[in-house]
């Protein structure tokens, strides 16, 4: 994680065109001069049998990912501040 970031909502998803399972991890950015954040990141991680945690894909989105979701067909909707998203 960069400074002040902090995890706000993390799940686990196997997309429909890949049949490895994947860690989604929504963040934000707690700056202390804010009372909401203003930025955040979606980042997708692989673990692989060793054990071994990759970064496959990061998306940056303006406001804290209060949660994250599987939808039908493998699909990932976020919760950014006060908006859903369908991400993937």
């Amino acid at each position: 994680m960069k400074p002040y970031e902090v995890v706000q909502s993390i799940t686990n998803i196997i997309f429909d065109t890949d049949p490895i399972p994947y860690f989604a991890v929504g963040t934000a950015f707690a700056h202390p001069s804010e009372d909401e954040p203003h930025l955040g990141r979606i980042l997708i991680f692989s673990v692989t049998e060793g054990r071994q945690i990759t970064l496959m894909a990061e998306q940056e989105v303006k406001g804290a990912v209060y949660s994250l979701c599987i939808v039908s067909k493998g699909k990932l909707l976020a919760g950014i501040n006060s908006k859903v998203i369908n991400l993937f």
